[in-house]
Parts: C-alpha cells; structure tokens; sequence
C-alpha cells in the first residue's frame, strides 16, 4: 500500500502526540482559567492549514515588549484576546496535538510556570487572521524573561476577477 507523504506525516505526528496528550491537556489546563475542552481541540489537518493560512499574510504592523514579570506580559495581551477568538498555539505541543480555540471570554493564568510546564511559548492566532500574539519565555541568569509580540496583518490583495 503506497500513503502519501503527508498522510504519513499526520499518522506519525498523530501517534506522537497521543503519546503527550495528557500533558498537553494539563498544560492547556495551567496556561488558561477555563477547563479545558476536548471539542476545542483542532485536527492536525486543521491547524496546519491554520499555519498555511497565516503564511499568506502581510504583516502591517508589530509592537514587540519585554517584561519580567508574567502579570505585565498576560496584562499586555489580555485586552486582545478579550476582543475575538484565537487559536492557541502551545510549544511545538501543536504539531503533534493540534492548535486549541480559545473564545474570547477565556482568561490566562498569571500564576503560569513556564519552567514546570515544560514551556517557553504560547502563540496565539486571531480567527480572521487579523492577528498574532506570541509570549516566548527564557531564563536569563535566574531572571524570568517574557518576549511578547503583537503582529497585525492585511490580507492578501485579491486579483481582478475578470467579467
């Protein structure tokens, strides 16, 4: 039986994540206030044409901050998040469990530890691809540092539909 390349690659990453799944739940259960939902959870094919959908985007606009405190990194994304749907994109835990949709109304856990979660990045994707918010975490000479960046996106220009 000849499977095609990607089908392939989802059923490895599909195995692999099976294998990580009940951390991915907890992690998702640490970063937001609101219980997880299985229903929430994207397909692999799905959120790789999420990735695809975001490559094909002009970024605009970008503010980039860096804090030391979770609470002024979550606060500064907080409002964003507030206003629409995303999806979330938690460490590489995505490529092999799938992005998860957060509903505006969802709120972050400032009490999050990146280190015992095994973490160092949160990216978020707003539903109309309007935008993209990343948290990247590293320790730096046992300082905690929150890398955040908004992007803001036009969508690609249409060609002229001919008559």
């Amino acid at each position: 039986m000849n499977i095609p390349p990607y089908e392939r690659e989802l059923l490895f990453r599909k195995a692999q994540g099976n294998k990580i799944l009940e951390k991915f739940k907890k992690k998702i259960n640490s970063i937001f206030l609101n219980e997880y939902r299985e229903e929430s959870r994207k397909s692999l094919p799905e959120t790789d044409q999420i990735i695809e959908n975001l490559r094909s985007m002009q970024p605009t606009h970008c503010i980039e901050r860096t804090y030391e405190s979770l609470d002024e990194c979550f606060n500064f994304i907080a409002t964003r998040l507030a206003q629409k749907d995303f999806y979330a994109l938690i460490d590489e835990d995505w490529k092999y469990c799938g992005a998860v949709l957060i509903e505006p109304n969802t709120k972050l856990n400032n009490n999050f530890n990146f280190n015992e979660s095994t973490s160092d990045e949160i990216r978020f994707i707003a539903v109309d691809f309007s935008s993209q918010i990343s948290v990247d975490y590293f320790e730096d000479s046992d300082n905690h540092i929150y890398e955040c960046s908004i992007k803001e996106y036009a969508t690609p220009e249409k060609a002229p539909s001919t008559p």
